[in-house]
């Protein structure tokens, strides 16, 4: 019987340290990606306009040294510390973005449904409050911003091209990241139903190790 126990408990360190591996490899794709998103960000204010976009830059280049910072926690095992910073710094750092100086039309407001599904992905069960907070955070930036008008300004000037592979663009990247993010979570549910199975099948045993024993004590009584 602690044989059995031991080998389940194994079993459960496995696919809890497999867990682990999942929420850390879309934290690294999360991290890269927004790193991508804000490092363009950051580009675009600085060939637009330096002098009249400087908070935005120094604000979204603070945003980029936190990501390689998340980067670095993911990579020294602290990933669940790094991926609490990297849900906490997203939302209010793309919200200024979109409220301040890009507005709705270029589409990056949609990054906002990766943000509100992300939490539940990358960060832990135990830390349910984390989860919610963020999860429901993000949705209700994104009912802002869809209701209400921004201020942003800076895309006055572009085509209407850019605005429409804009679009495109952010709902393609935030549907490719959602199908990720159920693609690691439908493992997540298989491999613990995996375990629940394995649970059962050694309950089954020794409950029928134990009608045996006692037959056998009744028979020799």
């Amino acid at each position: 019987m602690g044989k059995k126990e031991m080998e389940f408990s194994v079993g459960k360190t496995e696919v809890l340290s497999e867990f682990e591996k999942l929420r850390k490899t879309v934290s690294v794709y999360a991290a890269v990606l927004f790193f991508l998103v804000f490092a363009g960000i950051t580009g675009f204010c600085v060939t637009t306009d330096f002098s009249a976009y400087q908070l935005a830059i120094f604000i979204n280049g603070g945003v980029l040294a936190v990501l390689m910072f998340v980067g670095i926690l993911n990579f020294s095992k602290k990933n669940q510390l790094g991926s609490v910073i990297l849900n906490l710094i997203l939302g209010p750092a793309l919200f200024a973005n979109v409220w301040l100086y890009l507005g709705k039309e270029i589409g990056i407001h949609y990054l906002f449904v990766v943000l509100a599904i992300m939490p539940f992905v990358t960060i832990s069960r135990q830390n349910k409050f984390f989860q919610w907070l963020f999860g429901l955070t993000s949705i209700a930036i994104l009912a802002l911003l869809l209701n209400l008008e921004t201020l942003g300004t800076i895309n006055e000037s572009l085509p209407t091209i850019v605005f429409t592979i804009g679009n495109y663009t952010f709902i393609g990247v935030s549907l490719l990241f959602i199908s990720l993010m159920f693609v690691v979570y439908t493992r997540m549910i298989e491999k613990y139903e995996a375990l629940l199975k394995a649970k059962e099948l050694e309950v089954a045993t020794m409950a029928e190790e134990v009608r045996r024993m006692a037959l056998e004590d009744t028979s020799t009584g």
